[in-house]
């Protein structure tokens, strides 16, 4: 592992990345969940403070995890100039026309020819004045980010963007391309850590971990979505619809619902309204019960009881996409605690390009 932190020098280093969301190794497949920043990449810090920060965005104390990591660096790419040569973007345009077709996302080859749009393209390409504002154009462009960080690494060994002086203590930001390069060493849970140094806290009246308070079901939503929605996103009510489509897309059911105690839990804590909601649902659509779920109604059975936590907890999630839709819904307000978050987070978010995730 290099002993110097200068990041434009080949080799390994030890950096760290927060996350309200736990996993076991980084993707781009994250990208467009959480953040709202212009760029892609694995979002890394030599500060652990500043990664701690990242994750410790959830409502009511509820935090998440930094991840102690050893990556590979090679050669940056500028976010000041062109250091890209356009021998380079030639090649990189190339592998793209293979793999990706990038051609046609700019003009008609079959019409204009491969060697006049590929000038075209060039011509277009290089009127960005950094490598970031560049890779960002063409991954962009071609829908396809993974894509475009592999193309630059085979045609010069790209790997990532320093962004430096980006926070007052002067921290080194760095975005990593290519997310098979970040290896995670160590998982700190920071909910672990927290209850381990305050055991002895009355934790009852705090919406931590699996535990449902008896509370209407669409307040469970909410404080969910407090805890899951990026903070910055928190107001953002396009994002509350975007997460509401992705976890009804989800073949498995969502988090809080994942295990068989969860959902004897849930159920029991919301039973009079879960068979309220079964019911109006059943005489809405004419058919019984039975015919509704697709096997017998039996409250006692954990199967029954998934069946009609999850349809009580979409049904739920869609009130409020409707509510968004029709302009009705008004966003619960956070603590002052988390308001500062938001503000400083949102300060940070607009001095840098690049995702966390």
């Amino acid at each position: 592992m290099s002993s110097e932190q200068n990041y434009e020098t080949d080799g390994t280093y030890r950096l760290f990345h927060g996350s309200m969301n736990k996993f076991d190794e980084f993707s781009l497949d994250h990208k467009g969940l959480n953040g709202t920043a212009n760029g892609f990449g694995v979002y890394l810090t030599p500060n652990k403070e500043m990664a701690t920060m990242y994750a410790e965005q959830g409502s009511n104390g509820n935090n998440g995890f930094v991840y102690e990591v050893n990556v590979e660096l090679e050669k940056p790419i500028s976010m000041n100039e062109r250091t890209i040569t356009d021998e380079e973007l030639s090649k990189v345009i190339d592998k793209l026309q293979e793999s990706n077709d990038i051609l046609n996302d700019y003009n008609d080859v079959s019409y204009y020819g491969e060697k006049v749009v590929k000038r075209e393209v060039i011509a277009s390409l290089s009127e960005n004045e950094n490598d970031v504002d560049l890779i960002n154009d063409i991954g962009n462009t071609i829908g396809d980010h993974e894509a475009t960080a592999k193309a630059f690494y085979d045609v010069g060994k790209y790997t990532h963007i320093i962004a430096e002086e980006q926070l007052r203590q002067k921290d080194v930001v760095i975005v990593v391309l290519q997310p098979d390069k970040v290896k995670i060493e160590t998982i700190h849970d920071l909910n672990e850590e927290r209850n381990s140094l305050e055991s002895s806290e009355d934790m009852t009246d705090k919406f931590v971990g699996h535990k449902v308070s008896e509370v209407p079901i669409r307040e469970v939503v909410i404080k969910d979505f407090e805890q899951e929605l990026e903070t910055t996103n928190y107001y953002d009510k396009q994002a509350w619809q975007e997460r509401i489509e992705y976890l009804e897309n989800m073949e498995e059911p969502v988090s809080r619902l994942a295990l068989d105690s969860d959902i004897n839990e849930f159920y029991d804590s919301h039973k009079e309204e879960i068979e309220t909601k079964l019911t109006n649902l059943s005489e809405k659509l004419e058919i019984d019960k039975e015919e509704l779920l697709g096997f017998p109604v039996d409250t006692s059975s954990t199967e029954y009881k998934k069946a009609t936590s999850i349809m009580a907890y979409n049904g739920a999630m869609r009130e409020i996409y409707n509510e968004i839709e029709n302009d009705t819904f008004e966003i619960p307000p956070v603590s002052e605690e988390m308001e500062n978050k938001i503000l400083k987070l949102t300060n940070f978010e607009n001095t840098t390009k690049f995702e966390m995730e």
